[in-house]
């Protein structure tokens, strides 16, 4: 996306969220807000959601591993154009157009 957009393209854009099972905060409107915005700019917009344990740290780790094993590249022959990435660790996903709006940093790590 180089500023530049096709009058006759609407571009994909998927945002990447990290999901706690009954918990509904400031982030997750943001992510709510973010999307409902795109898709007011004509953006064809697709939250995707994965939960995250933050503890133990194997859980930590199989977080990672499940966001940098998902490519987002493009989907059943649907090119995504854009990923944005929120919360750790959902920036690890594989993209190559991939920006980061970083809600929350991982804090634990600053405690090792």
């Amino acid at each position: 996306m180089n500023g530049r957009r096709s009058k006759n393209r609407m571009e994909n854009i998927c945002i990447c969220a990290v999901q706690s099972p009954f918990v509904y905060g400031g982030a997750e409107i943001l992510i709510e807000t973010l999307r409902s915005e795109l898709a007011r700019r004509n953006f064809r917009t697709e939250v995707i959601n994965i939960p995250f344990k933050s503890h133990p740290i194997l859980d930590v780790k199989k977080g990672c591993l499940l966001w940098r094993l998902i490519d987002l590249t493009n989907f059943n022959d649907l090119k995504i154009d854009l990923v944005i990435a929120t919360k750790f660790p959902s920036y690890l996903v594989k993209h190559p157009n991939k920006v980061t709006w970083l809600f929350h940093q991982y804090r634990q790590a600053y405690e090792l």
